[in-house]
């Protein structure tokens, strides 16, 4: 029979522990490299926006997650420059090609510019903002190439909407003004300018208030005060003399905005020259009121006969 051997009394109800080993630090910088890419996929996939290098001995680049969601491309699309320029907007094409090779690659300069793409997946058209930093080796000549390329669509399209905005501002035929809380004016259209007799960039930085009073009466003025220290809307249909001494039928309106915080950001003032058509509705008035008169004499006479 083998013999037991005795067990050390000091061991005895206790867990072996086994060495300490290091990890393997390969394994340990690829696992932080991993969690490093996949936060750096979210990040990019929030902010719609793209990172690439380009070497330009070989003309290729390598594109991130967020950039190939971008261009709507997947692992097969040949990312070259050509491949690149495939991507642009017909109506950019060109352009953007000669800005590459000419001010970018020809004058060793950062590329810094908005253009349209057409998506490869969805030929949807999409506004972009390229940029980039170029690396030039030993005699100067760009050999590569890292940068972003963030989708500004919708900063595009609200910035269209605006030039419309302000272009059916301008263009209207009611007089716009707007001033700062203070009154002090910082636009007003040329139909409102017309109708004070000055130009628009004259107005800019002048008090609303001793503007609209210029051919008010004292009544209108004092009732105008008073709606603008209390906040509210005005609405009113004044005479005005303009500044070749006529005056004009205004209806006008004067009305405070607000930002999100609920504080008062600006007032907002419309005004519309009426006196044509209030003096259309005077004679209206009157030619019924003449005919209506005729009427009854006609009326009387046939009673009496």
């Amino acid at each position: 029979m083998r013999a037991r051997a005795e067990s050390d009394p000091s061991t005895v109800g206790r867990r072996r522990v086994r060495p300490h080993r290091p990890p393997n630090a390969a394994a340990a910088a690829t696992g932080r490299r991993a969690r490093s890419g996949a936060w750096l996929d979210e990040v990019e996939a929030v902010a719609r926006i793209g990172s690439y290098s380009t070497d330009f001995t070989t003309g290729n680049w390598v594109s991130s997650k967020g950039l190939d969601a971008i261009f709507g491309i997947d692992a097969a699309f040949e990312r070259s420059v050509q491949g690149w320029a495939s991507l642009i907007h017909p109506a950019d094409r060109d352009a953007m090609v000669m800005y590459l090779n000419e001010e970018v690659l020809g004058r060793a300069r950062p590329f810094e510019k908005d253009y349209r793409i057409v998506r490869a997946d969805t030929g949807e058209a999409r506004w972009v903002h390229g940029r980039g930093e170029l690396e030039l080796d030993g005699s100067g000549r760009p050999v590569r190439m890292i940068g972003t390329i963030a989708d500004v669509t919708d900063r595009h399209r609200a910035e269209s909407r605006a030039r419309r905005l302000a272009a059916a501002v301008e263009q209207s035929a009611e007089g716009i003004v707007i001033a700062d809380p203070d009154l002090r004016i910082v636009y007003a259209n040329a139909a409102y300018a017309a109708s004070v007799g000055r130009f628009a960039s004259e107005l800019v930085g002048l008090s609303a208030r001793d503007v609209a009073a210029i051919g008010l009466d004292a009544a209108t003025i004092t009732d105008l005060a008073r709606a603008v220290r209390a906040g509210q809307r005005w609405v009113a249909e004044v005479d005005h003399r303009i500044p070749d001494g006529t005056v004009r039928r205004f209806e006008a309106i004067i009305a405070p905005t607000h930002d999100a915080d609920g504080d008062l950001s600006s007032w907002v003032g419309v005004t519309r020259d009426v006196t044509e058509r209030r003096a259309a509705e005077t004679a209206l008035k009157t030619s019924e009121q003449r005919l209506r008169t005729a009427l009854d004499t006609m009326l009387e006479g046939v009673a009496v006969m």
